[in-house]
This record gives C-alpha cells, structure tokens and sequence, in this order.
C-alpha cells in the first residue's frame, strides 16, 4: 500500500512536467499552429472596450496562472525546508522569514504572469478602487487573520510547543502558527484550528511564554484530632519526594481554615515542565498523602450531621 501511494504521488509529481514538455514540443514544431489559428479566430473572439479576448487568450492565461504559481509553491516549499534547518535562529523569527519569503515569490509569479499576458500595468490602476473595496469588505477576515498572524510572530508572544489555555475552553500545544490559522493539539489528541485573529483579540494564557514551569494546588483536609504539624510535614514532603517537582521553587503548605468538619491545608508545589502534565504528579503526591496519613493515624474526615428529632407532647385525652 505504502509502495503504490509513494509511486502516484511521484506521478502526481511528474505528470505537470510532462504535459509542459509535451505542449512545448508541439509549439515548437509548429504542431499546434491550426489550433492557435481557430482559437484566435474572430469568430470566437470578444471586445470588451478594446481589449479582445479569445478562447486562446483564455487557456494561455490559464496555464500560465497554473504553472506559475505551481512553480513558486515549490520554490518557497524548497526555501522553508532550508530555513527549517537553521537551529541558530527561533521557531517564529524561521517561521516569520519562511512566509516573508513566500510572500515576495508570489509577489514576483503574480508580476510575470501580468508580463506574459501583455496586461499593461497602468490599466490596473483603473480598478484599484473597485478592488480595494471588494477585498476590505469581502477578505476582511482572511487579511485581518493574516495579519494578526504575522503579529504574532513578530511579537514572538505564540510559537510552536507552547502550551495554550483560550477563553473558550480549547487546552493544548502550538503544533503549527500558519498564514491564516494556528493549529492547536488538545490534550485528548484532537487538532484544532483556531484563526489567528482570536490570539489577538481575545485573552490567552499561555504558560510556557517565558518558562516551561508551572504551580500545582493541592486542598487537603484532616481532623480536628491530628497532629496538624505532622500533617503539614507529610503533605511538604510528599510533593518534595516526586521527581516532577521543581528543586528550585520548593512546595510549601499553608494551614488557611478551620472547616466545619475539617482543618484545611493548601499545599502549592511547582513542576519543572508542564508540558508533561500536571496530573500524573498531582495523582502520585496525593497517593503517597493517603499512605503517609493512614500510617500516622491521621483521619481526613467528611462531613458529618447530627439530626434532632423533637416530637410534639400530645395531650392526653
């Protein structure tokens, strides 16, 4: 199966050189001359003010557009690839060069193509209004999208392997920052596009931005009968003893209430990378909590009701 698939792809691949070959080779000898000839016929040709448009004019735009920009799709596919290779510079300053670069190709395909045409770029001119409005009011979103896409990047505020919390619910790893949308993996492995224009306009925590580090909050309650300093001991070094938690910022457990069933601790520890989860940390620690406590005799309580149930004196008859 792998086999087939690499070789259509490599046909897919060919198969444009070929028919470009083949169509050179035709004009070349002179074989496509009568076809020419009845495509520019005057019978098929429209005016437009006085611009004359023929059916070949047409498919001679068409493959020219085509073949061009297919052309300058490869050429800034082979110039990302290069740049991708370059560890000495950031993922967004390579990604910012990579789209720089793309967009001054086509930039450059686009003005060839108005040459081979023969369109006189001073007619252009003409139109500029009516374009400028079409595309304020028709792409407003997909330039507003593009843009802010290029403001992130330049910015450096999201690059790829940061860690993401939107507003809207959406957790995940930055797989990709693209032209128009930033391709975000959730935890449960599902890839989401979200537009570039909600990074900018929206509030987003990002919690890799300056560091990978990342604090964890654990609640804890136990009896009114422990030994709180004890219970205090454990949770710290529960926390301290897991391999997840940083060295550098050391956990600390504060008591902060005495709860109607409980005294409750709030324990804060840090992890070195969150990027591998808080959970399985936080999973272990409270574990090793449970053990250390059943050892130590210390109960965590649950809530406990005392009901009254008064009865009526009923006289007597």
């Amino acid at each position: 199966m792998k086999i087939l698939k690499g070789t259509l792809l490599l046909l897919l691949r060919i198969l444009p050189w070929v028919i470009l070959g083949i169509v050179f080779y035709l004009g070349y000898h002179g074989q496509l001359n009568a076809i020419i000839k009845y495509l520019s016929s005057p019978e098929l040709t429209i005016k437009v003010g006085k611009t004359k448009i023929t059916p070949y004019l047409i498919i001679k735009s068409a493959i020219i557009i085509i073949y061009l920009f297919w052309f300058a799709s490869i050429v800034a596919g082979m110039f990302s690839k290069v740049f991708l290779k370059i560890r000495t510079i950031s993922n967004n300053s390579r990604a910012l060069a990579v789209k720089v670069i793309s967009i001054l190709i086509y930039i450059i395909a686009f003005f060839i193509t108005l040459q081979l045409l023969g369109i006189d770029l001073t007619t252009l001119a003409v139109f500029s209004g009516a374009i400028g409005i079409g595309l304020g009011f028709g792409l407003q979103k997909i330039t507003s999208n593009f843009i802010s896409g290029f403001i992130m990047l330049f910015e450096g505020s999201i690059s790829e392997g940061d860690l993401l919390q939107l507003t809207n619910g959406i957790e995940g790893v930055v797989k990709n920052v693209g032209a128009r949308a930033t391709l975000i993996e959730t935890y449960d492995g599902r890839d989401v596009m979200v537009p570039n224009e909600d990074f900018i306009v929206n509030q987003v925590i990002n919690l890799t931005h300056s560091d990978k580090m990342a604090r964890m909050e654990l609640k804890i309650g136990v009896s009114y009968n422990s030994d709180l300093k004890k219970a205090q001991e454990i949770i710290v070094n529960a926390a301290k003893n897991h391999p997840a938690v940083s060295k550098i910022k050391t956990p600390d457990c504060f008591l902060r209430e005495f709860g109607d069933s409980s005294v409750n601790f709030t324990m804060f520890a840090w992890v070195d990378d969150v990027t591998n989860g808080r959970l399985t940390p936080t999973n272990d620690i409270l574990f090793e909590i449970w053990a250390k406590f059943k050892e130590n005799n210390i109960e965590i309580p649950y809530p406990h009701r005392e009901l009254i149930i008064k009865r009526p004196k009923l006289d007597k008859a």
